[in-house]
């Protein structure tokens, strides 16, 4: 019995890959961070952002994840705070190949103790964002999530889409 949930999770495991990973030569495996004075440049495709800044070096620290969802492709880079939180900046690449700034904020601790938090995520629902709080149990120990937002690209905001069902 261990064997064959051993074996299903590698299968899950495997799935999640294939499916997050996207093709060769596509333009979202060439987005990358480059080095700029201050901070750092999003290189993707034949679009390049302005300089992101943040704390610190960001050409070290500084990540870059990519998505698409309903034929919109996401770039999605974060730069570690040092608190626990992430500067963030999700862009939309254009069909031109040029890059569109989308959103700028913070995800991480939402208080001091860091007992609640939220989490930006690019994904092939769109971009989102979700809250978690520590004190909140599930039983499979999931992390469990009270509110999650989607991103409304005509109103440029987040809109809630889902609560805790209680």
């Amino acid at each position: 019995m261990c064997y064959q949930s051993q074996v299903i999770s590698w299968l899950f495991a495997f799935l999640a890959l294939a499916t997050a990973v996207p093709p060769v030569g596509s333009s979202a495996s060439s987005a990358r961070l480059e080095p700029a004075p201050g901070g750092v440049v999003l290189q993707w495709g034949k679009g390049k952002s302005g300089v992101l800044r943040g704390k610190g070096d960001g050409a070290t620290v500084a990540r870059v994840e990519t998505a698409q969802a309903a034929g919109v492709n996401w770039a999605l880079v974060r730069w570690p705070l040092g608190s626990g939180g992430h500067k963030v900046w999700a862009f939309v690449q254009e069909k031109a190949g040029s890059l569109t700034l989308a959103w700028e904020g913070t995800d991480g601790p939402l208080d001091v103790d860091a007992e609640a938090s939220s989490r930006v995520a690019v994904s092939a629902a769109g971009l989102t964002r979700s809250y978690a709080a520590s004190w909140l149990r599930r039983c499979d120990d999931a992390p469990p999530v009270w509110r999650m937002e989607s991103f409304d690209a005509s109103q440029r905001l987040f809109v809630q889409t889902t609560t805790a069902p209680w």
